[in-house]
């Protein structure tokens, strides 16, 4: 799981600041305030760990691309020599503290420098950060942080343009001094790094095969390629008819596009889910992605009954159903209001993917009614804590909001696990406000029109009756 973020020069950020990332964490605000530029962030590392091209420090895109970010020049705020800076942290795998706990023993009793490269102990967390110049591809530093060990790359040369040589790799213990005052060990002389997140081959000879480096270039791999799921706002409208030929999908992809493939591969495979069914009289086990989903879709009070069918004498061709009510006649997707064409890849998605993992939601509500809105927060509660999902949602939904404050009003969910953010332009750069959300559910800090003004349209609608009556 992602602890927190931060983003300097990037898109409309100055600077976000350190934010908390919780097991549900939203995002709202107006239009072009830079909520989808958080989210976006995630993806650019994630289609950047993807690419083959190695001689690109990010991965911009084009229209094949998860998300187009055009060039650098509109990536970077500010102008193009702007330092622009991302910062990841997250909660690493058991089994990465183990492994090199297990090389700490095998070195330690060695006198050589070199291996202190060897000797990095895992703690519970794993900070990233990298710096560039919105210039060409021009990598300033990156480096993990773990613990009480940091692994630096950094630039030595003072030109814009590193050369070949113009970089070190330094290792050093961070304590309450500065980190530039302690001794350390620092190998120079090295390549430019490859991507924004890895190590150059000089790098990793230079450390006599030490498996560190490769190490966490894969953790960062694992975190943001594996673990990191991502639907964006426009999805593909309900088909009469899909095609499935037993592949099984990653996710219900961006656009929502695999979203039956994925319930089809599901079923195919016996895949279980987490909860067990809230049906009066079921046997308390695990229910199926497919049944997962068709309860869900009535906890929202779209459907009734849901269910993916065969069509006749067409081996590789299904048809999905609803029911509005029980005994209502069976029709197809297509048929069906646009909002459940629109919520379904969410919810699969949901059920879908592995536990432990993060999705990111861009309007998840999209089109939806503001009761079923409501029951969705349920939903992203309800994965959070029982298939230990994070989900991480750019929203400009009240009712979903409100009804997270409600659930911790209720204690169904502790305020520690939801992480609730505020963003606003001022016609120069984004802000971001953390909203203080208590254990009674109130947020101690409400923005000004947060959600328009209410109030305002209450008194003006007063003052024109009266005006009109006069």
């Amino acid at each position: 799981m992602f602890t927190s973020m931060r983003l300097k020069n990037f898109k409309s950020w100055a600077d976000t600041g350190e934010l908390r990332l919780a097991p549900v964490t939203g995002f709202f605000g107006a239009n072009s305030s830079g909520k989808s530029s958080l989210l976006h962030a995630f993806v650019l590392m994630k289609q950047t760990a993807q690419s083959s091209d190695a001689a690109s420090a990010l991965n911009l895109g084009d229209k094949n691309r998860i998300v187009d970010f055009g060039n650098l020049s509109q990536v970077t705020h500010g102008n193009i020599f702007e330092q622009l800076g991302m910062e990841f942290r997250w909660e690493t795998e058991p089994w990465l503290a183990a492994l090199t706990r297990r090389a700490a023993k095998k070195t330690e009793t060695s006198s050589d420098a070199i291996d202190r490269y060897h000797r990095i102990a895992f703690d519970k967390d794993l900070e990233f950060q990298f710096q560039m110049v919105g210039l060409g591809s021009d990598i300033e530093s990156l480096s993990y942080k773990t613990g009480a060990n940091i692994l630096e790359y950094k630039k030595t040369s003072d030109s814009l343009v590193a050369e070949n040589g113009s970089f070190e790799l330094r290792f050093a213990t961070v304590s309450e001094q500065p980190l530039n005052a302690l001794p350390d060990d620092s190998i120079p002389d090295l390549d430019p790094p490859t991507k924004c997140y890895k190590f150059s081959n000089s790098a990793h000879h230079a450390t006599h095969g030490s498996s560190i480096l490769a190490t966490l270039e894969r953790e960062f791999e694992q975190q943001f390629v594996q673990k990191l799921h991502y639907l964006g706002p426009l999805r593909t409208r309900g088909e009469r008819v899909y095609n499935w030929r037993q592949s099984a999908p990653f996710d219900v992809d961006v656009d929502g596009s695999n979203t039956v493939q994925a319930l089809l591969a599901a079923r195919d495979h016996g895949k279980p889910n987490a909860r067990p069914s809230r049906m009066e009289g079921s046997s308390g086990e695990p229910i199926s992605v497919e049944e997962h989903v068709a309860q869900w879709l009535k906890e929202l009070g779209l459907a009734s009954v849901f269910e993916t069918r065969k069509l006749q004498g067409a081996d590789d061709f299904y048809e999905v159903l609803l029911r509005t009510e029980s005994k209502s006649k069976p029709i197809s997707l297509v048929d069906v209001g646009f909002g459940v064409s629109q919520v379904l890849p969410v919810l699969v998605l949901l059920a879908y993917v592995p536990e432990g993992v993060t999705v990111l939601l861009e309007q998840p509500e999209m089109h939806l009614h503001p009761a079923s809105q409501s029951a969705l927060a349920d939903i992203l509660l309800e994965v959070a804590t029982e298939r230990k999902l994070q989900v991480i949602v750019e929203s400009h939904s009240e009712h979903l909001l409100t009804r997270l404050q409600r659930r911790v009003a209720e204690g169904v969910v502790d305020d520690d696990d939801v992480a609730l953010y505020f963003c606003e332009h001022d016609g120069h750069k984004s802000e971001i406000t953390p909203l203080k959300l208590n254990e009674d559910g109130e947020i101690g800090n409400w923005p000004k029109n947060f959600f328009g003004d209410a109030m305002g349209e209450a008194v003006a609608m007063v003052e024109a009756r009266a005006h009109r009556h006069k």
